[in-house]
């Protein structure tokens, strides 16, 4: 292999894996200013120094690298390459969430520097790598990312053990590429090129919020496989169980496949034919094209209510299909366009796209949460926004930037193609390893153990988000029915992971994701036994602002027996939780009331009115409270005081009256505001 060749692929994947450490810091923040800043938000004053902290260390950074006097430009790459290794190998080893707050801003705007940095080397230093090899860069950065979500779904949490012995070797490989590529004695003054590039137009500020839109577009959605396969029926659910590899049937590892092939064929169409027509055809095309994203992201709004479904699935593989085209043409046609040889401009648009991230992201949080509307409703208003903004801009400049030829459509194709197959043959590897290790684990006794945790979404009372804490003692319980409330799938602040399939994985059952409102919240049904069919139910509400809820209903094969277990997290306001608890028994009184369990979050206790109406809504329904037969104590297992004790009794494990419990108990940990029930028959 020539050395310009070494040299193109080194720099390509030192661009992927800074891209790869971009976006994981990105995830990270999310998590813990969510886990952290808004637990706390009561305490506001114990949180300024934190983010005092943190703002300072970023202006610091920021006018260090700016400012030629404190840092000088041909030891900018190098040494912000080295700040970034030092950074991300110490937030390896951090379990404070607090100063993993303070770790991931400094890597999220130190990527920010090296990406201002290698925009100005391809303006200036095009023998180091052109606009589009640094494109074909941040395709590699997102195949690295999608190879540690096979591996292991959790791993956009910068702790996860996972990853410790590939992030060394990542380490090491950027810093001998930092040695020889970007060392000051091998590397020349990249002072500013004041010049207008090739007579180039200048980018401006607007394409940076157009770039941060997009960007958020992308991280939310189009390249977040979670988020996509809650939409289909391709997740591993009861439909999936009799499949010779249960855990290939993961619908992420499927958009997966979907996202890696068409980012890779949108770049080399584009740049080897498309941006290579003339004027005219050019114009006809980014018409078409801009039409065509606007029209069929509109359409997936009918998409808000239906259940999953093959319609759903087709249809989101043809978006992201469309999306991702458009996306990797309109950043190649950017960077090709305009100049962004000016190095304070850049620096003020990074921010501006930073800026343009955050404003969104509360934007975001208040719509979604708040009034708990579809995920897809804030894709629209992302994909609306750019639309106009882009409209804007590019119609008043695209005569006359395409009318010039001046696009550089130059690249080392062999040195692409070489990074581009890796990824391929790395994630096809690890999904096959991955496939053959996964099989669901036979229950241990034939007394079946059932539990049920409200889990708070993997954030514990001491405002850390920690899955495989959870994991662990989930394990030490050995449950063979896992019943678990409020659970993500692929929601912004929970770093996208799949939590449900996450616990699948980890500990070897099948599952049911029951989500309760924009399929990306929810209950999850894990068991050992075969899941032979489960479904949704809606629950009433009369509080109209109040959170929707439902309920899982799924037939188990329990000992040559059919068991219907029922999984729910009732709502906060008791008239809703008086109207839901009648419809629960109604739903129940419609088939044989025998082999019943019926488990999860109930929100009252026991002295409320609407325990009372368990047993007295219908007479030929009695259940039995598992743990109030067995047990003298209270059994409190939520409202956390001072002192992290329980002080109430909400949630339950309840059966029909043929089913015999023999033990249970409740199991208190800091890993969630709530404790578990454990109940064995």
């Amino acid at each position: 292999m020539k050395d310009q060749e070494l040299s193109k692929i080194a720099n390509i994947f030192l661009v992927g894996i800074i891209l790869y450490f971009f976006i994981e810091a990105f995830y990270n923040l999310i998590v813990e200013i969510n886990a952290y800043v808004f637990m706390n938000l009561s305490e506001i004053i114990s949180l300024l120094p934190i983010l005092i902290i943190s703002i300072i260390l970023i202006v610091i950074l920021v006018v260090s690298f700016n400012t030629k006097k404190i840092v000088v430009h041909k030891y900018r790459i190098s040494l912000i390459i080295i700040i970034i290794t030092v950074v991300r190998l110490i937030a390896q080893f951090i379990s404070w969430t607090s100063i993993l707050l303070m770790l991931n801003f400094l890597l999220l705007f130190s990527g920010m520097i090296f990406f201002n940095e290698m925009i100005i080397l391809t303006q200036t230093r095009e023998n180091y790598l052109n606009v589009n090899e640094l494109i074909a860069g941040l395709i590699l950065g997102l195949g690295i990312q999608f190879i540690f979500l096979i591996i292991d779904i959790s791993s956009n949490i910068t702790t996860n053990f996972t990853k410790l012995i590939p992030l060394i070797i990542i380490l090491i490989c950027i810093n001998t590429i930092n040695k020889y590529e970007y060392f000051p004695r091998n590397l020349p003054s990249l002072s500013e090129n004041s010049r207008n590039q090739n007579g180039k137009k200048k980018i401006s500020y607007v394409h940076f919020i157009i770039l941060g839109v997009l960007f958020l577009t992308g991280i939310m959605w189009f390249f977040n496989p979670m988020a996509l396969s809650a939409y289909g029926l391709i997740n591993l659910n009861y439909q999936n169980t009799e499949l010779l590899f249960p855990w290939i049937s993961y619908g992420f590892t499927y958009y997966i496949l979907i996202i890696l092939i068409t980012a890779v064929a949108a770049f080399y169409i584009t740049t080897r034919v498309l941006l290579q027509l003339n004027k005219n055809m050019i114009r006809i095309f980014s018409i078409i094209l801009g039409i065509l994203f606007l029209f069929v992201n509109g359409l997936s709004i009918l998409f808000i209510g239906v259940p999953r479904s093959s319609l759903a699935t087709i249809f989101f593989t043809f978006t992201t299909i469309v999306n991702l085209f458009f996306l990797v043409y309109y950043i190649l046609y950017l960077f090709n366009a305009y100049s962004f040889n000016y190095r304070l401009r850049l620096l003020f648009g990074l921010i501006i796209f930073f800026m343009t991230i955050l404003i969104f992201i509360i934007i975001q949080v208040q719509v979604l949460w708040y009034e708990y509307i579809s995920l897809l409703i804030n894709i629209i208003i992302l994909i609306g926004t750019a639309g106009v903004l882009m409209i804007t801009c590019e119609v008043k400049n695209f005569s006359k930037i395409s009318e010039r030829r001046d696009f550089n459509l130059k690249f080392n194709r062999k040195s692409t193609g070489y990074l581009f197959i890796g990824v391929f043959i790395i994630s096809s590897t690890a999904l096959g390893v991955i496939a053959l290790q996964r099989r669901p684990v036979p229950p241990a006794s034939e007394n079946p153990t059932f539990m049920t945790w409200n889990i708070h979404n993997a954030i514990g009372v001491d405002d850390k988000f920690e899955l495989d804490r959870l994991i662990e003692q989930i394990k030490r319980q050995d449950p063979d029915v896992l019943g678990l409330n409020e659970v993500d799938l692929g929601a912004l602040k929970t770093s996208f992971i799949d939590i449900g399939s996450y616990f699948a994985h980890k500990l070897n059952m099948y599952y049911f994701y029951g989500y309760t409102f924009y399929k990306h919240y929810g209950n999850v049904l894990l068991s050992k036994y075969p899941i032979l069919n489960a479904e949704i139910i809606k629950l009433p509400l009369n509080v109209s602002s109040a959170e929707p809820r439902s309920m899982i209903k799924a037939n188990l094969e329990i000992n040559s027996s059919l068991w219907t277990v029922y999984v729910t997290h009732l709502s906060t306001k008791k008239d809703d939780r008086i109207e839901q608890v009648k419809a629960i028994v109604n739903e129940m009184n419609e088939s044989t009331f025998e082999k019943i369990v019926w488990m999860g979050d109930f929100n009252f206790e026991p002295t409320d009115f609407e325990y009372s109406l368990i047993n007295s809504t219908i007479s030929s329904l009695n259940f039995t409270d598992t743990y109030r037969k067995l047990n003298t104590d209270p059994g409190y297992t939520g409202h956390f005081d001072d002192e992290f004790e329980p002080q109430k009794r909400i949630d339950y494990i309840m059966c029909s009256t043929d089913l015999t419990p023999l033990e249970s108990e409740v199991y208190c940990s800091e890993a969630s505001d709530h404790c578990a029930v454990i109940t064995q028959f």
